[in-house]
C-alpha cells in the first residue's frame, strides 16, 4: 500500500496477483511479485488503453512513447526509473490534494464527498501527468504568468475524465485571476462540455491552480481549487452558441 498509493492501483495489484495464482506462476514473496508488477507491462496497460480511444477519436495525437518504451523487453532499466518518478508526483499530489480538502473544510466549505471519491479514484499515472504540468510552470515566461493559461488533461485510469488545468493570473485584474475563474467556474465548465461533445465527457474537473510566494522566505507555494461538473449531451442549437460565444472571446 505504501508503494500502490491508490485504490485503483492497489486493485491492478491484486487482479495482477490473481492471474499469477490462477495460472499456478510461482513466485519468492509478495515484494518480489510487486516489483515485478510494478515494472511490468501490466501496470502501465491500462493507461496504454485510455490512450488508444483517446487517439481514437482525436484528442490526443499519439501514445505517450514512455509509456510503450517502458513496456517493451529489456526494458526493465527505464520502467523503473519511470516508476520511481511517479511514485514520487503521486506523492506531491497527495500533499497538495489533502491541502485542498482541509482549506475547504476549514472554510466551512467542504468538497462535496462524491467529488472527492472521484478525485480519489485515479492512477499514479494520471497524477504524475497533473504534477508534471504543474511543476512546469517555472519554465514558462512571465506573460504566460502575468496572463495566466490553460492546460488539458485526461485521466489515464478511465476514458471518459477531463481535467481543465487553470493557471491563475497573476494579474489580480485579468480574466483568469483566482477570483474570477472562482466565480465564473460553471460557465468554464459549461463551455468545456460543450467541446467535449465527441464523445460526450462523464466527469468534467477544473483545477485551479494558484503560486503563491512564502512569507517566510523565498520559496512559492503552491495552492489548488476543485470544481466538477458532469458531462452531458447538449443539443445542436446550444452547441452553435457556445461555437458563436467562443469565436467572439477570441476576437476580443
Amino acid at each position: 500500500m505504501r508503494q500502490l498509493v491508490t485504490p485503483s492501483d492497489l486493485t491492478a495489484f491484486l487482479d495482477f496477483h490473481r492471474r499469477q495464482l490462477t495460472s499456478f506462476e510461482s513466485f519468492q514473496d509478495e515484494s518480489t511479485l510487486l516489483a515485478q508488477f510494478l515494472q511490468s507491462p501490466d501496470f502501465h496497460q491500462r493507461a496504454i488503453a485510455v490512450q488508444e480511444q483517446l487517439v481514437k477519436y482525436e484528442l490526443i495525437d499519439q501514445i505517450e512513447p514512455r509509456l510503450l518504451k517502458a513496456t517493451e523487453p529489456g526494458q526493465m532499466a527505464f520502467a523503473a526509473a519511470l516508476m520511481a518518478e511517479i511514485q514520487k508526483n503521486t506523492g506531491m499530489w497527495y500533499k497538495l490534494f489533502n491541502d485542498l480538502i482541509k482549506d475547504a473544510y476549514e472554510a466551512q466549505c467542504p468538497l462535496p464527498k462524491a467529488q472527492v471519491d472521484t478525485l480519489v479514484d485515479e492512477s499514479m499515472y494520471t497524477y504524475a501527468c497533473l504534477i508534471e504540468k504543474i511543476l512546469a510552470y517555472r519554465t514558462m515566461d512571465q506573460d504566460s504568468r502575468w496572463n495566466g493559461y490553460v492546460r488539458h488533461e485526461h485521466s489515464y485510469r478511465m476514458f471518459g475524465r477531463h481535467y481543465l488545468m487553470v493557471f491563475y493570473a497573476q494579474d489580480p485584474h485579468g480574466s483568469l485571476s483566482a477570483e474570477q475563474v472562482r466565480g465564473a467556474h460553471q460557465d468554464l465548465l459549461a463551455e468545456l462540455n460543450a467541446q467535449m461533445q465527441a464523445p460526450v465527457m462523464e466527469d468534467l474537473f477544473l483545477i485551479g491552480v494558484e503560486f503563491r510566494p512564502c512569507e517566510d522566505s523565498v520559496n512559492t507555494e503552491v495552492h489548488l481549487d476543485a470544481f466538477y461538473q458532469s458531462g452531458a449531451l447538449i443539443d445542436a442549437n446550444t452547441q452553435r452558441l457556445y461555437q458563436q460565444l467562443a469565436q467572439l472571446k477570441a476576437q476580443l
